[in-house]
């Protein structure tokens, strides 16, 4: 069958060379081709031999063009999550696993605590009760609603915070290490500072810094073993 090898040739050269022409000349092409189509009485009229392809030629065109613009927004995009992909993993490598290694000979323990519901209903019933209720019903609700949580955490036995292992990690990656470590990290050295006493206490600083290591961490695990999966397929 040469014919239809033939056929079958020129089609695929047709359609290598349609995929090399950029978006923006396949909608030219098919924008020409629509409007000779739709509106013929053009000065320089169209030849009969072309006006009869001016359909065909529209709808190749222009479905060229859109499968040409969702190809290239495909690439762009894959070629951005490649490159948060990669800095992922970086930052995983260099900033957060060696963060979460400072705290395996260290044994943080931490505890919240708040006000019952019953203690906080009978206060609330107090305050609107007390006089004027109908100005006192917003009050009453937030002393409701508001359970004052507290936190607190101790490093229970091993060493202490290692503010100074902490700070050599992320000075050493200031490249890859986001802008909310950087302020937790300055945070908590600065609330060891402020507040004296027992060091095996955690301030609130130092837990939310502790928080963020191994939440991030868990995070960027999950994006880097979902790529690594893939990648073995």
């Amino acid at each position: 069958m040469p014919d239809l090898d033939t056929s079958l040739g020129a089609l695929q050269k047709v359609t290598d060379s349609m995929r090399s022409l950029p978006f923006w000349l396949l909608a030219a092409l098919a924008t020409v081709s629509f409007a000779l189509w739709k509106f013929p009485d053009q000065p320089v009229p169209t030849p009969s031999v072309l006006r009869d392809w001016l359909p065909v030629s529209a709808f190749t065109f222009g479905f060229a063009a859109l499968c040409k613009l969702v190809s290239d927004g495909a690439s762009i995009w894959l070629g951005r999550r490649r490159h948060i992909l990669a800095r992922a993993k970086m930052t995983l490598d260099k900033v957060y696993h060696p963060l979460a290694v400072l705290f395996m000979d260290r044994h943080p323990v931490t505890a919240a605590t708040s006000i019952p519901f019953h203690l906080r209903k009978r206060k609330a019933w107090r305050i609107l009760t007390y006089s004027r209720p109908r100005l006192n019903v917003v009050a009453a609700w937030r002393t409701l609603m508001d359970d004052k949580r507290t936190r607190s955490g101790e490093i229970q036995f091993g060493r202490d915070y290692p503010h100074d292992e902490i700070f050599s990690i992320v000075r050493s990656n200031i490249t890859v290490v986001d802008e909310k470590l950087q302020n937790l990290v300055t945070r908590a050295d600065r609330s060891r500072y402020e507040q004296w006493g027992d060091r095996a206490l955690l301030t609130d600083e130092e837990m939310e810094l502790l928080d963020h290591i191994f939440d991030e961490r868990k995070k960027l695990l999950k994006m880097t073993r979902w790529v690594s999966s893939k990648s073995e397929q």
